[in-house]
C-alpha cells in the first residue's frame, strides 16, 4: 500500500509540475496547451474541495492543520490514504 501511495503521490506531484510549466512555456502547440490550462484549472478546483473537506478530519493528526491541508490540496486524497496506512 505504501508504494501505491507513493507512486500516487509523485504522479500527482509529476503533474502539478508539467501543469506549472505549461503555464508559461506552452508544452504541445497552441490547442493542447489550451486544454492543458484548462486541466490546470480543473486539478486547482478540485483539489482545494478535496482540501476543504479534508481540513475537518485531519484534526486528529500529529501535524498542524495547516500543514495536513496544504498536503492534501497538494496531493489530493492521496495525503489521507497515507494518514490511514500510518495509523
Amino acid at each position: 500500500m505504501k508504494q501505491f501511495i507513493l507512486f500516487g503521490k509523485v504522479s500527482t506531484l509529476a503533474l502539478w509540475v508539467v501543469l506549472i510549466v505549461n503555464l508559461f512555456y506552452p508544452l504541445a502547440g497552441e490547442v493542447y496547451s489550451q486544454y492543458l490550462i484548462w486541466g490546470f484549472l480543473a486539478l486547482i478546483i478540485t483539489h482545494l474541495f478535496e482540501a476543504l473537506a479534508f481540513m475537518n478530519k485531519n484534526k486528529d493528526s500529529s501535524e498542524p492543520v495547516f500543514v495536513d491541508t496544504l498536503q492534501v490540496f497538494m496531493f489530493g486524497f492521496f495525503h489521507p490514504l497515507s494518514l490511514k496506512d500510518k495509523g
